[in-house]
């Protein structure tokens, strides 16, 4: 039984390219019933990843919905359009506290460099989106696409933000 424990855990934090080549090396040395059991462990969901993935589906679909109501001219359904992008919003808000709540996390600290990332996020998002605006609606290709490589060297300095620079 020891084995079967030790191999499900393994099982359970391979990457998925090494994957595969666990589960043939699973079946060569033990028994298909071992087998069956570990693969049965190791695709079970747990709660707390059922209940983001539902709440996380509902408030993508609800803010996508508010943003197509807002954008399209067509659907004349500019103030309900913000109001279910507003709480699609909302509910994103709500998934990440119950599954944080959930997974026994800490709540988020807002430290000055959280609110920095935060902003140098949005600036980098909101500059590749007017570079795609000049672009593709108001056909001005140069700076359309100066622009948005300005924003995405802005996103790309999140990377070093985030996990820092190592020797």
């Amino acid at each position: 039984m020891r084995s079967l424990f030790h191999y499900s855990n393994t099982c359970a934090k391979i990457d998925d390219c090494f994957y595969l080549l666990a589960l043939l090396y699973l079946i060569y040395k033990e028994t298909p019933t071992v087998v069956f059991i570990i693969l049965w462990r190791c695709f079970q969901m747990k709660k707390s990843s059922f209940v983001a993935m539902v709440l996380g589906t509902v408030s993508v679909v609800l803010f996508a919905l508010g943003m197509c109501m807002a954008l399209i001219p067509e659907w004349d359904a500019f103030k309900p359009g913000i109001l279910f992008g507003c709480i699609g919003l909302f509910l994103g808000l709500v998934t990440l506290i119950v599954w944080r709540r959930m997974e026994h996390k800490e709540p988020i600290r807002f430290s000055a460099k959280t609110i920095l990332k935060v902003i140098v996020g949005g600036v980098g998002a909101l500059a590749l989106g007017v570079g795609m605006c000049f672009s593709m609606v108001w056909g001005k290709m140069v700076i359309g696409v100066a622009i948005g490589l300005v924003g995405i060297v802005v996103l790309l300095c999140l990377i070093p933000l985030t996990k820092g620079i190592k020797e």
